[in-house]
């Protein structure tokens, strides 16, 4: 480990070097290293000033490009940085402008640092980690540097995770808001994760999606089957050029109707990406109708008596609430919210606070026999835990709920009951929790 951290830091080293003789068009040499080094600054500050309408950020997150990129649209004046993102964060939607500081500062070359708190680049650096590595983040970068510059495009690399980067000037006649609406459509509608790779008709090869990252299946003379790329108004791009059974592949256009990216670059006409449907898919109207709600129900505890499972059957309902987004299911102590995930066909239902129920505020959580998580646990942790739907039976629909993971991680076993419990007060904590009003383990759902 020690020697590859030192290769990469000699490697980092050698690019930095290689940017001080590349970037520094004109003759310096007969000034000091800090003139040299002011110069750069100078350039670099007034080229990001410069252009009226910002700058596109082509913005990769995690180390290798582990989760592919989003677009950061920034606008620089002396001080301040006005950015908008494609991808929402947990405080700021989509398309929001938010304004932070920046500088770009000389340290062993010049870079460009956003050195006030701003979500929209920032939430990849937060520490969201657990277990061992409490610091872990996403692996998104905010200090970068400047490896070369020219009118219309600046070359970055992340200081901390060291992925290259480019920003492209913004025509002046593109709105910021019309693009971001263009690319956020495109993902909306390209909503299937898995592709078949089409040459004249023949599969050539296979791709799963992953966050902003596509998974390689077949014949590549690529080193790496992962894929990192970025949507655009059009359609979308891998961050480098792949080649796949001899065709050089990088540029592809949407096109809806048949739910499928054509490559558009020359080397590659022809060559398709088309949307495939996983085996077993329910779209969203499926869902829609009447269950009986099959269980094991806790009793309540009563002076003198064991508490005991007994099985039950209650009508449910799962509505509409956002189409192709969301539904409500009722018939249980009180509604619930249920996400539906347009990518795989399935429902998943997390934790939630929830209307009142008998007097108190209600919340949902998961529990595993006769124990539970306290909703205000998650409240308190940021661990929001789900469970995810699988069909059991088509005839009749009957599906049951899984553990997408973190339930069973933390705590060895998996995620068997829906608890609904009833606070005191809208502050969800230990204090003010005054215990669990419905129990139902051993779910299913079945479609009347």
């Amino acid at each position: 480990m020690k020697q590859k951290i030192l290769t990469y830091f000699i490697l980092v080293t050698a690019c930095i070097g290689l940017h001080s003789c590349l970037f520094q068009q004109d003759d310096y040499f007969d000034k000091s290293s800090a003139e040299r080094a002011a110069a750069d600054v100078i350039k670099c500050s007034e080229l990001l000033k410069s252009s009226p309408n910002g700058w596109l950020l082509e913005y990769y997150i995690g180390s290798g490009y582990a989760m592919g990129g989003i677009t950061l649209l920034c606008k620089f004046d002396d001080k301040k940085v006005t950015m908008a993102s494609t991808l929402s964060t947990p405080n700021v939607p989509s398309g929001v402008f938010i304004e932070s500081l920046y500088q770009v500062v000389s340290e062993q070359s010049t870079m460009l640092t956003f050195d006030s708190y701003n979500e929209l680049i920032h939430a990849f650096a937060a520490p969201a980690g657990s277990g061992n590595d409490a610091n872990a983040n996403m692996g998104g970068d905010y200090e970068f540097i400047i490896m070369d510059a020219s009118d219309n495009q600046i070359t970055l690399l992340g200081k901390k995770y060291g992925n290259t980067m480019t920003m492209t000037r913004m025509p002046v006649t593109t709105k910021w808001k019309e693009y971001i609406r263009g690319v956020n459509e495109i993902e909306e509608n390209a909503y299937l994760y898995q592709f078949d790779i089409m040459a004249g008709g023949e599969k050539i090869g296979y791709l799963k999606r992953d966050n902003y990252t596509l998974s390689f299946s077949g014949k590549t003379e690529t080193s790496s089957t992962t894929i990192p790329f970025v949507f655009t108004p059009n359609g979308l791009h891998f961050r480098e050029p792949v080649i796949i059974n001899g065709k050089k592949m990088q540029y592809f256009a949407w096109d809806n109707a048949f739910m499928t990216f054509t490559c558009t670059d020359e080397s590659a006409q022809g060559v398709k990406l088309v949307s495939l449907y996983p085996e077993g898919y329910l779209y969203y109207h499926d869902l829609l109708g009447s269950y009986k709600f099959k269980c094991k129900a806790l009793t309540q505890p009563e002076s003198g008596k064991e508490q005991t499972f007994e099985s039950k059957e209650f009508d449910i309902t799962i509505s509409q609430n956002v189409e192709n987004k969301s539904f409500n299911l009722s018939g249980l102590n009180v509604p619930i919210s249920i996400t539906y995930d347009r990518s795989s066909g399935k429902m998943i239902i997390p934790v939630q606070a929830l209307g009142s129920i008998n007097g108190y505020y209600g919340a949902l959580s998961f529990g595993n026999g006769m124990s539970y998580i306290p909703y205000f646990m998650s409240t308190e942790t940021g661990y929001y835990f789900s469970v995810v739907s699988k069909t059991e039976s088509t005839s009749p629909l009957t599906i049951s709920f899984k553990d997408e993971g973190t339930f069973s991680q933390l705590t060895g076993a998996e995620p068997t009951a829906l608890v609904f419990q009833g606070y005191t007060s809208p502050a969800y904590s230990q204090s003010t929790l005054g215990g669990w009003v419905g129990w139902y383990d051993d779910y299913t759902i079945e479609k009347q």
